[in-house]
């Protein structure tokens, strides 16, 4: 569906079709955007890495796109995107790991240099701008290229995130991680911030193909 609207949308050489199939995927995005995940931004999937990431770059991807065509999406996808990355800062230790749960690969799909960026960092760093999440920025060591490039129509408030007074936005050391988080829909509990423990006591993941 994100391939579908990015063609739609980028080359509407079919007028009669080109806009039918990007209504199409824009619904379709949003609809197994909200389906698929809780609204504390626990995936459905139940494990953490991978699918969260990967759901997090497609609606960021799409969103940007439609905020550049003025064809934005309802207010209920920004609000899943940094549910999200809500849930992912919470479990991300001192040093900006992630706990090992589920599947997970090193697959990156969008590369914006030449020695591929943490896109993790990138996801963030866009989370920070676009939601204004002190909390999201303390993550990010350093302003990424990727970030640049997904922002680029808001250059004022990039230039505002990486300004003197903002610098500490973009240091660890500026934010320190709260040391009890609930995310009830999905059962993940996080408990201390220097030294955490993470229990998941929720219900079985969604059912069919992604029951284990």
């Amino acid at each position: 569906m994100l391939g579908l609207y990015v063609g739609a949308v980028t080359w509407p050489l079919w007028p009669a079709r080109s806009g039918g199939c990007q209504a199409l995927a824009k619904r379709r995005i949003e609809h197994e955007a909200l389906r698929q995940t809780y609204a504390d931004g626990v995936n459905r999937e139940q494990a953490n890495l991978l699918p969260p990431l990967r759901w997090a770059w497609i609606l960021l991807v799409a969103s940007r796109f439609a905020h550049a065509c003025r064809d934005d999406f309802s207010s209920a996808l920004p609000r899943c995107l940094e549910a999200m990355l809500d849930f992912v800062v919470a479990l991300m230790d001192v040093s900006g790991r992630l706990p090992m749960i589920g599947d997970a690969d090193d697959a990156v799909w969008i590369g914006f240099t030449r020695d591929t960026e943490d896109p993790l960092q990138v996801l963030l760093a866009c989370g920070a701008v676009l939601f204004g999440r002190v909390d999201f920025a303390a993550r990010v060591a350093r302003f990424p290229t990727g970030a640049r490039w997904l922002l680029a129509t808001t250059p004022r408030r990039i230039r505002a995130a990486e300004a003197g007074q903002s610098r500490a936005r973009f240091d660890c050391r500026g934010v320190r991680a709260a040391a009890r988080r609930v995310f009830p829909e999905g059962g993940y509990y996080v408990l201390g911030a220097d030294l955490a423990v993470r229990a998941r006591c929720g219900s079985r993941p969604m059912p069919g193909r992604w029951a284990t």
